[in-house]
C-alpha cells in the first residue's frame, strides 16, 4: 500500500501517454486525473495510519551497490508533505 503512493502517479503518466493516442485528450486527462485521485486516497490512508496510529513505517526498496540499504522513512512529516504535494 505504501509503495503505491510512489507508483500511482508514475503509472498514471505511463498509461496516459501510452494510451493517449487512442483515447484522445479527454481520455488521457481522465486517466491522469483518476490516478491522481487514487494517489490522494492512498496518501490519506497513509496519513491516517501514521498519524492516528502514531507509528513510523520503513520501506526497504533495494540494495544500493551491496553497500547499504536504502530506506524511506514515512513519518508524520512525510505524510503531511504527501498530502500537500499531491
Amino acid at each position: 500500500m505504501f509503495i503505491l503512493a510512489l507508483l500511482l502517479p508514475f503509472l498514471g503518466f505511463l498509461i496516459a501517454t501510452g494510451l493517449g493516442r487512442w483515447t484522445g485528450k479527454k481520455g488521457a486527462a481522465l486517466m491522469s486525473s483518476l490516478f491522481m485521485v487514487l494517489t490522494v486516497i492512498v496518501n490519506l490512508y497513509i496519513w491516517n495510519y501514521v498519524f492516528l496510529g502514531k507509528s513510523e513505517v520503513w520501506l526497504h526498496l533495494y540494495n544500493w551497490i551491496a553497500i547499504d540499504f536504502i530506506h524511506i522513512p514515512i513519518d508524520l512529516v512525510s505524510t503531511v508533505l504527501l498530502l500537500i504535494c499531491w
